[in-house]
């Protein structure tokens, strides 16, 4: 395997704003073994790597360039298994020991943000509640998700949103004032306005569609209901009105209240399906709950199956900005956390389908299999129906083929 030390130590050092020397002399080697080091004529000694990585506050791995991939799959791994240990404190010191081994990975320090920022509800165990016990460690912890996520907004701005919602009173003010400038006046929301004024329509008109995609998909969260509480049938009205909306927008009238065709909805679809199909059964409409589930399989499963070369795109000529090229299966370990369904791998492309980003890896998640996941309640009384086990059993193949 080709190491890359000499490369990251001279990206650190100048990071630091540092010059070999100063650097020589922080390790107590000369600036000449730096300059080896740098330039890849020589590597230091095994036991001075934990020495180098700690004075740059990095892993060994990340020091001396080790496989990204490795890595990735150790902290889906980790991750993976702090999620299913049931002891909440435990929890809370596995993703610690997680960060000090990956102190620069924004992934290791937002698993434990969460784990310091929510606790289960003492009358509902199922759900989490914003906490206030580990708030005081939860603040570091979002200061350097921020460190760590300059160029990443969603990070930046859920962890934003997260710190505002378990923050005490008293914390409350300070906060906004420190982060709702740049939370609102963002980026898109200035490069608006100055396309709007000077009449830059193909840059406006892109700008649009984003935003007229993010107001979409704002609607189909759960604020569509009617109030938090309300009994499932409520559930099951704004399920099947959000999803009639989607067929809508797509044009699709087939017999299926779920398209079986993929298109860039499909993880719009299966959210609402799942959500759909618990509160139909939360209602003792159990055999719709099974075909609505059904359905929405046989989405996933058309997806995984796409031939290399399918355009996809939102199906409505005012989201017709959006085109991506179906360019192959998901690479191995793709998906993120244990319900995650890599489907394939795709790109970006404009109308001559010429490419216009790096590939990306189209994703969903399938929770049903597992009991007790926060909103998907109303499976747990259909667990032990033959027909229910044998959709997990569908589901599990997803899960397996990737």
């Amino acid at each position: 395997m080709k190491l890359y030390l000499g490369e990251n130590m001279r990206r650190l050092r100048l990071e630091k704003d540092m010059t070999q020397e100063a650097l020589a002399e922080a390790l107590g080697v000369s600036p000449q073994t730096v300059s080896r080091w740098e330039g890849g004529a020589s590597y230091p000694d095994v036991e001075l790597l934990p020495e180098i990585a700690g004075y740059f506050d990095v892993s060994v791995d990340m020091l001396i360039g080790a496989d990204e991939a490795r890595q990735k799959a150790y902290l889906r791994k980790t991750r993976g298994e702090i999620w299913a240990e049931p002891d909440r404190e435990r929890r809370r010191e596995m993703a610690r020991k997680l960060c000090r081994e990956y102190p620069q990975s924004a992934e290791a320090w937002i698993t434990l943000f969460h784990e310091l920022a929510w606790k289960p509800s003492p009358d509902r165990p199922g759900i989490l509640k914003p906490s206030l016990d580990h708030y005081a460690e939860a603040k570091k912890t979002a200061e350097k998700i921020f460190s760590l996520s300059r160029d990443n907004r969603v990070d930046f701005d859920s962890t934003v949103r997260c710190l505002v919602d378990i923050a005490p009173e008293n914390e409350v003010d300070e906060l906004l004032n420190k982060y709702a400038a740049a939370y609102d006046i963002s980026k898109g929301g200035l490069l608006e306005h100055r396309y709007l004024n000077w009449e830059d329509w193909p840059r406006y008109e892109l700008w649009r569609q984003n935003a007229l995609l993010s107001d979409f998909r704002w609607w189909m969260q759960a604020r569509f209901r009617k109030q938090h509480g309300d009994p499932p049938e409520v559930d099951v009205w704004a399920m099947t009105a959000l999803l009639r909306f989607v067929n809508l927008l797509t044009g699709y009238d087939g017999d299926a209240l779920i398209d079986p065709t993929t298109d860039l909805w499909y993880d719009d679809k299966q959210l609402l399906a799942e959500h759909l199909a618990s509160a139909q059964a939360a209602c003792g409409r159990v055999e719709e709950a099974l075909c609505t589930l059904g359905d929405m399989l046989t989405m996933l499963e058309n997806a995984k199956a796409l031939p290399v070369g399918t355009i996809l795109t939102y199906r409505c000529p005012v989201l017709d900005v959006y085109r991506y090229k179906v360019v192959g299966a998901p690479d191995p370990g793709a998906g993120e956390g244990p319900f995650s369904v890599p489907l394939f791998r795709m790109i970006a492309v404009d109308e001559q389908g010429e490419i216009c980003t790096e590939t990306e890896t189209a994703l969903t998640s399938v929770t049903f299999v597992e009991p007790g996941v926060n909103g998907l309640e109303g499976f747990d009384a259909i667990r032990d129906e033959p027909a229910f086990k044998k959709l997990i059993e569908r589901a599990e193949k997803l899960y397996a083929s990737t």
